[in-house]
């Protein structure tokens, strides 16, 4: 039989634009940065092995907030974790004894502090007077309506000392012109030698007061616990704050105003670009109450987020506390995002904390308001021990630390034998280091291949030593060999073959 030689044409052709294709595939530039499978950008095929969100563990009471008259059950909303070389530092909102905001003169900012991030003391700064004593916690403010600060340490080089501190001020605080009209008033950058003492960056501030109404019925911007950082992957300041989208209901004339996010970036906190609403990445409309923006501390190019989804109708099946008749929750996601106007959700639906400890000791009756406040994470991931992070989780009158393997948002898992492929990278240094856990019996093996999929000499899966146990940071061999600096440089993709084990992240490194 003659064979069509349209076809034979077609599929010769067909191949070989198919491997000019993956000639041509731009490779993704990982240097010796460590990465994550919290995204799609990585990984181009799995077969027999998938991607699971891990669950954090609740560890105990970092702080309870009842025992001091300043704090009460409406401190703590949104706490900021810092670990500033072998301290860590915590800031939270205090009403200052006024009930869950009372008026904006009357709140505050207060500070604890640990050696370890576990066990909290509340220092006696004695820098504002609460009922006649200045035995307290509470930080002085330039402004008294300075209540929902984000520290934040700048890394930028050349930052001078007394600037190293930096916090944004969320302008929660709404006040009335001389018509009435209510505005907020506006962002600010605060700065500090100490973390301690603080003073405003600027006189006036860098996102400008809004009308607490516009004309389509929008609230202001900014009513949320914001957050700001340097980014040396982006070389700029980068905040992210809370906004409004109104948005049109499908087949309605109406319209339904949901709670989003903006991003702005500066290269010197002078002059900062056009805000844009951040896509959520989510399956629908979503309020993000809190989104927890910021940099993950073992890979700062990728962004984490935590946010408290906030559910206004009785759609929530997960309650934070005993019933109590309120219709409206909170419950924790988990994003990511590598900058741009996007965030990364590969679990949009899962909740990222699931277990808690008892709320009936600190469920107070008064408060029917208080649930959609309770699944609200603080900023910032802090390592607690050797392969331990922990971050901490407000509740109404107390704050709550979990904790999570170092790495340990999402892993790729097989829990009989799997393959999970890269797409093309290329990257600086002579090994590789991986995040493990495999169970009894299982292991990890990894092949080096070129951009075309076939195995390197020497690099094959059949070269490499099984991997077995549990390490944060395991040098990958192949027989006795771990020195990969023959292709450093080169084109490669990485084939992790997986056997009832568990693969957190990876990184080229130079030993």
């Amino acid at each position: 039989m003659v064979p069509n030689l349209r076809i034979v044409f077609f599929l010769v052709a067909s191949a070989t634009i198919a491997s000019a294709l993956v000639g041509c595939q731009t490779p993704i530039a990982l240097q010796s940065r460590r990465e994550l499978f919290v995204d799609d950008l990585l990984v181009e095929s799995m077969s027999g092995a998938s991607r699971q969100l891990q669950t954090p563990e609740v560890g105990e009471i970092s702080l309870n907030f009842m025992d001091r008259a300043w704090e009460g059950p409406w401190s703590g909303q949104g706490p900021t974790v810092i670990k500033d070389g072998l301290l860590y530092r915590m800031y939270y909102f205090c009403p200052l004894g006024s009930g869950r905001r009372g008026p904006a003169s009357s709140s505050g900012t207060c500070y604890a502090e640990s050696q370890d991030g576990i066990v909290w003391t509340r220092p006696n700064l004695r820098q504002r007077d609460f009922q006649g004593s200045w035995d307290n916690n509470i930080l002085q403010m330039p402004d008294p309506t300075f209540g929902y600060i984000r520290p934040f340490i700048d890394t930028r080089p050349g930052v001078p000392p007394l600037e190293k501190y930096k916090a944004i001020n969320g302008g929660t605080h709404i006040y009335s012109d001389a018509h009435g009209t209510k505005w907020n008033d506006g962002l600010y950058i605060l700065v500090s030698p100490d973390g301690l003492h603080w003073n405003k960056y600027s006189s006036t501030p860098f996102q400008p007061a809004q009308r607490f109404w516009d004309s389509e019925g929008v609230p202001s911007d900014y009513d949320g616990m914001d957050s700001m950082f340097w980014s040396d992957n982006e070389q700029a300041y980068v905040c992210y704050y809370r906004t409004w989208v109104n948005v049109k209901k499908p087949f309605s004339l109406a319209n339904e105003i949901f709670r989003g996010v903006k991003r702005t970036t500066s290269k010197d906190l002078k002059t900062w670009s056009a805000p844009v609403v951040m896509d959520l990445g989510g399956e629908g409309l979503e309020h993000w109450y809190f989104h927890t923006t910021a940099p993950y501390f073992r890979a700062p190019h990728i962004y984490i987020a935590m946010p408290a989804i906030y559910h206004p109708e009785s759609a929530s099946d997960f309650r934070n506390a005993p019933s109590d008749g309120h219709a409206a929750r909170s419950d924790s996601r988990f994003a990511s995002s590598r900058g741009g106007n996007r965030y990364d959700r590969l679990f949009p639906t899962q909740r990222f904390i699931t277990t808690g400890l008892p709320n009936t000791d600190f469920f107070f009756s008064e408060l029917t308001g208080w649930p959609p406040f309770a699944g609200r994470l603080g900023l910032n991931l802090v390592p607690t021990a050797s392969a331990e992070m922990s971050i901490y989780l407000e509740q109404p009158g107390r704050v709550v630390r979990y904790k999570l393997r170092t790495d340990g948002f999402v892993a790729l898992v097989a829990s009989g034998t799997g393959h999970a492929v890269t797409r093309p990278v290329t990257f600086t240094g002579n090994a590789l280091e991986v995040n493990v856990q495999t169970e009894a019996g299982g292991q990890l093996r990894v092949e080096l291949q070129d951009s075309s999929g076939a195995p390197l000499q020497g690099f094959t899966l059949a070269d490499a030593a099984p991997l077995s146990g549990d390490n944060i940071s395991q040098i990958v061999t192949w027989g006795a060999r771990s020195d990969i600096g023959l292709v450093e440089g080169k084109t490669v993709k990485l084939r992790f073959e997986l056997q009832k084990a568990k693969l957190f992240s990876f990184r080229f490194s130079r030993k």
